[in-house]
């Protein structure tokens, strides 16, 4: 399934440039580029996946995140996870197995269709690599093998065969994030896979970019660079102040004492910087104290990059 499921990217890539070409012309919300990635791209992507599904074929993520990443204007590096858990929004692999769970359902409320007979068969006699076989050992993972041999023509089975496949997804998600070093600080303040509001609140794209970038480690502060050249994480030192600290996002959005100035215009005043004001903070619901952060980490981007520069000439 490999081969088809690659001709299948190949085409969407198509759709993806031809995307990619329309909202360089013409100025949309992040709202309706999602609906229409979901419109143009994703159905050429997912054709056919009640059948390849089943073989958790990952490839046919790659093309989904790329999209994500170039949303948010995060790196390439930037982890999957943690930009999916940004949207929200699951994997197109396992949507796929959704698809063929569907499908599977169909059959077997259906079971004097030849279909049925020949999946029957297949369960006794297929090897373990068939469709059927795949798809009974997708159900039994998500602990339903039970209704394989109780089937209830009655029951609609598919919302909790669909509730128990993307909890396992996030239970997954949690757990890979929190796993990372590269997200310590993500972690502070996200812990829900969810859609975050700013994403549809904030309307300046360069604005929502910036603040994404910083969420997402995806800067240059020295938290970040440091991982590439090889420093220490308690080496990777603020050069900026006299505080002898790590220069994370902690650091740079509350702490530090070089922008003291642009907090006090864009965030106002902070008597004393904790981890527990650093989390309220990044996950404020007001839409103005978002967009006061926002300025503030592009203006403080820039002073920083200002006196880096005046401190590398001689």
């Amino acid at each position: 399934m490999k081969n088809a499921v690659k001709m299948l990217q190949d085409q969407a890539l198509k759709a993806y440039c031809s995307l990619l070409s329309i909202f360089d012309k013409v100025q949309l919300d992040i709202k309706t580029k999602l609906s229409l990635f979901d419109a143009m791209v994703v159905p050429i992507l997912l054709y056919g996946s009640e059948i390849w599904g089943v073989y958790n074929i990952k490839d046919v993520d790659k093309l989904h995140v790329r999209f994500l990443k170039n949303l948010l204007g995060v790196k390439q590096q930037t982890p999957n996870y943690a930009v999916l858990g940004e949207f929200g929004r699951f994997p197109l692999s396992i949507l796929c197995k959704e698809r063929a769970i569907r499908f599977w359902l169909k059959i077997m409320k259906n079971r004097n269709s030849p279909i049925c007979n020949i999946y029957s068969d297949l369960c006794n006699t297929g090897s373990s690599g068939c469709w059927a076989n795949r798809i009974n050992t997708l159900i039994d993972h998500l602990d339903f093998n039970n209704i394989r041999h109780n089937f209830n023509y009655e029951i609609n089975y598919f919302p909790s065969l669909k509730n128990k496949l993307r909890d396992i997804f996030v239970q997954e998600w949690k757990g890979t994030i929190q796993s990372m070093s590269k997200l310590q600080q993500y972690c502070l303040f996200k812990s829900e896979f969810f859609c975050e509001k700013y994403l549809l609140k904030i309307q300046k794209y360069d604005l929502l970019k910036q603040f994404a970038r910083f969420r997402l480690s995806s800067h240059h502060l020295e938290i970040e660079v440091g991982r590439f050249q090889g420093i220490d994480r308690d080496q990777r030192l603020c050069r900026c102040c006299n505080m002898n600290v790590v220069e994370s996002e902690y650091h740079f959005l509350l702490c530090c004492d070089n922008y003291r100035h642009l907090r006090l215009k864009f965030i106002g005043h902070i008597s004393w910087p904790t981890l527990n004001l650093f989390q309220t903070t990044m996950t404020s619901k007001k839409i103005n104290k978002i967009l006061g952060i926002c300025k503030y980490l592009k203006e403080a981007m820039l002073y920083r990059n200002n006196s880096l520069t005046e401190l590398s000439v001689p």
